[in-house]
């Protein structure tokens, strides 16, 4: 049996290192998702393996939590733009950390049994609007406003133990954009991938856990045609008209870390990686890279908690 190791993040980021360089590298979106099996398989050999026969695990956290704290993100104007940006916001926190329901961080969700492997997930997710007048490749052009993307997930929980969880969901959202108080509908968004979480807690009230995630993108066509199209009246001699389609549109890792310390203060750090070679869209004008890396920093005060402890769902970090 495997001697139980956590400082193995020095090995981790070794793999995550290899499994980024590939996938820059070889952007077959087949050979990805092998990298990323292959990554989360190493993970799980080199971690302990106390199965438990129940997948809802009663939890060293509170059953809630709140607080509030601070948000950075740095980001490109649009997935593949070479402009970049960095935005601070407040960020309120709750999290509710029930045997079969949970809110968390954005997520709404339910296990449709305690034994069961497959949960239910809903969520949002967006991106901030562009000002095509400060964005040198959309100059021109008419500005983007701030899309939102509500969606509903299947999670299939692959393993399972107080230490770690894989699982495999599929999430599927369906985007609109809001602008000028006008609601612009564009299409749907599918991103199966796979996701390997770690969770330590100390007897001292720290509390650790870090997960990995790979997966492709399958976007529609009018969600690609709203960040890579080009209409004939917005063309120019560098920026020829484009007409984008929908399908393959990347593939991603992502890596998150959460810290809790004892005196209620929680930290996190995460980023996402994507990659666009040979998606339908690779030859936009717009596309100014084939890659995309978003991070992200956060600092959070947890002022009001339960006694009551709550639960450890699979697909909750």
């Amino acid at each position: 049996m495997l001697t139980r190791v956590w400082g193995l993040f020095g090995s981790i980021s070794r793999r995550c290192t290899l499994c980024m360089s590939t996938i820059t590298t070889q952007a077959n979106p087949r050979q990805c998702m092998r990298m990323v099996g292959l990554a989360i398989a190493l993970c799980w050999w080199t971690t302990p393996a106390h199965a438990t026969e129940k997948l809802t695990v009663k939890s060293t956290k509170p059953l809630w939590e709140f607080g509030a704290g601070l948000f950075n993100v740095n980001y490109e104007d649009y997935i593949g733009s070479s402009q970049r940006r960095s935005l601070f916001i407040p960020r309120p926190f709750f999290i509710y950390r029930g045997e079969k329901f949970y809110i968390d961080r954005g997520r709404v969700g339910s296990q449709i049994d305690t034994n069961s492997s497959i949960d239910i997930d809903l969520s949002i997710g967006g991106y901030v609007p562009v000002n095509s007048a400060s964005n040198v490749s959309r100059r021109g052009m008419p500005n983007l406003g701030l899309v939102l993307s509500p969606g509903i997930s299947l999670i299939y929980n692959v393993a399972r133990n107080e230490h770690k969880s894989i699982y495999f969901s599929m999430p599927v959202q369906y985007a609109v954009e809001l602008k000028s108080g006008d609601l612009n509908t564009l299409d749907f968004i599918a991103n199966p991938r796979f996701t390997y979480i770690r969770r330590r807690a100390h007897h001292s009230g720290i509390y650790l856990t870090w997960s990995l995630s790979g997966g492709v993108y399958w976007q529609g066509e009018k969600y690609n045609q709203f960040y890579y199209g080009v209409e004939p009246r917005y063309a120019l001699p560098n920026r020829p008209a484009y007409q984008a389609q929908g399908g393959y549109s990347g593939s991603h890792f992502n890596f998150n870390f959460n810290y809790y310390t004892a005196n209620k203060w929680l930290f996190t750090l995460g980023g996402r990686y994507i990659n666009m070679e040979k998606s339908v869209f690779d030859d936009s004008p717009l596309l100014d890279q084939s890659y995309s890396l978003i991070s992200y920093f956060s600092v959070v005060y947890i002022f009001a908690e339960s006694i009551r402890k709550g639960y450890e769902l699979p697909n909750q970090d």
